[in-house]
């Protein structure tokens, strides 16, 4: 097994702590990763470091700054901070780098709702449902 996959199995395991050392250490001994940078604000906001994890998932930015995943990340964290301006330009970044990013069409949905834009609130809470039937409007 590889430290990626030790780290990640700590993470998703149930143990933040441990995966946040070894993500720590894997920053640390090699050349910048955006995954690593990736798994690493995962598990710091797992822990609820969330400060830590919104610096992890910036550097990540700064490095690759199309990066969908990272954007989608930035959004969550900036929309679950009730920061939702910020949430929105990292939401709408994630969808036009991946337009088939589910996840990110469903929370702009919740997003353009809380700021009143019904419209646009509705046409993200389809299209999440046709990428992802998982995503039904009933959710949103």
């Amino acid at each position: 097994m590889t430290r990626v996959a030790g780290s990640r199995a700590l993470l998703y395991g149930g143990d933040p702590g441990g995966a946040i050392m070894e993500f720590r250490r894997l920053v640390q001994s090699g050349p910048a990763d955006v995954q690593i940078y990736l798994q690493l604000a995962r598990a710091e906001r797992e822990a609820g470091d969330v400060e830590a994890a919104m610096s992890r998932l910036r550097r990540a930015a700064v490095m690759d700054p199309e990066n969908p995943q990272v954007l989608l990340e930035i959004g969550e964290l900036q929309y679950g901070r009730g920061v939702s301006d910020e949430a929105r330009e990292s939401l709408e970044a994630a969808v036009r780098a991946d337009p088939h990013l589910a996840q990110a069409h469903h929370l702009l949905a919740f997003v353009y709702g809380d700021m009143g834009d019904n419209e646009r609130a509705e046409k993200s809470a389809r299209r999440a449902a046709e990428l992802n039937p998982h995503f039904s409007r009933a959710e949103a």
